[in-house]
């Protein structure tokens, strides 16, 4: 099991029931979560059952799964996912702390886990999505060389942009 991914400046690690005041930061935000699949706050209840279902997950979701983001002083940054889902191939999503958008953090720790992914677990493709509404996240997509593939819909009808990632191009 591949307990941590690491970059130059982040240490991405598996979560454990600790992190739930962390996790509560990023979804009591409602800019944070604004753009996720549950698009609103969630309660602490809420958290706690997806934090646990997470870690509950960890084990058949491998070599693949969730890591939370973390500076060489261990200050929290954000969640990160790259996990199978109904998209085409093995899906990246993320989200980080208000307090760090715009820094360049996402684009490196996701960069960290494609490389993590493209060297040890010989992916060759990820798909990514991301809502039209959300040009910051698109805009970090593209850097790391996701291109677009289609406009799909959401189980809620909303439009969401499908990205795709093959390594090399």
């Amino acid at each position: 099991m591949q307990n941590e991914i690491r970059s130059a400046n982040f240490l991405l690690r598996r979560p454990t029931l600790s992190d739930f005041s962390n996790m509560r930061k990023l979804e009591s935000d409602e800019d944070v979560v604004r753009y996720t699949s549950y698009r609103c706050i969630q309660s602490d209840e809420q958290t706690l059952a997806r934090l646990e279902a997470n870690i509950a997950k960890a084990t058949e979701r491998e070599p693949l799964g969730i890591w939370l983001a973390e500076s060489c002083t261990q200050d929290f940054i954000g969640w990160f996912m790259l996990i199978k889902t109904d998209a085409p191939h093995p899906e990246l999503g993320l989200m980080i702390l208000k307090k760090y958008w715009g820094m360049g953090y996402s684009t490196e720790i996701a960069g960290a886990i494609l490389k993590h992914a493209s060297t040890n677990l010989g992916i060759k493709q990820i798909s990514a999505r991301v809502s039209p509404n959300n040009p910051s996240s698109l805009r970090v997509l593209e850097k790391l060389g996701f291109y677009v593939q289609e406009t799909i819909f959401g189980k809620d009808g909303e439009s969401l942009i499908l990205l795709e990632w093959i390594e090399d191009q």
